[in-house]
């Protein structure tokens, strides 16, 4: 199973020690490019290492289409929607709630953290 995730789901497994768990669950993991330079641009993250180590062998993709969603959400956000539409991904990881929306309005399948973290139990 693919996924695509967003930058809050990151940062949250990064701080629980959880990271290896999206390994168990899905067989290929991408990340849009805005959201690795929301990870790597931000050096107050404190767990930006292990955010590092753990992507960089992952899939960093850019996305093919004009982001036409940055006027309702972030651009993290809606690169993680494009992106996850885009290769057909079959669960996009995003805890915002109105960027989780639009993605359901879309027809993707979305998990949080919390529900990650249920399925992976």
């Amino acid at each position: 199973m693919k996924a695509v995730l967003d930058t809050s789901p990151i940062i949250s497994l990064s701080i629980l020690n959880k990271l290896p768990i999206l390994e168990s669950l899905f067989s290929s993991i991408y990340i849009p490019k805005a959201v690795w330079k929301e990870l790597s641009d931000n050096k107050a993250i404190l767990p930006f290492s292990g955010i590092k180590s753990f992507f960089n062998s992952r899939v960093i993709r850019e996305i093919s289409k004009n982001n036409d969603l940055t006027p309702f959400v972030d651009c993290g956000e809606s690169e993680a929607i494009i992106l996850a539409k885009e290769i057909n991904a079959d669960y996009l990881i995003i805890d915002d709630k109105r960027a989780r929306s639009i993605a359901e309005e879309i027809g993707l399948e979305c998990i949080g953290t919390l529900g990650l973290l249920y399925r992976a139990k």
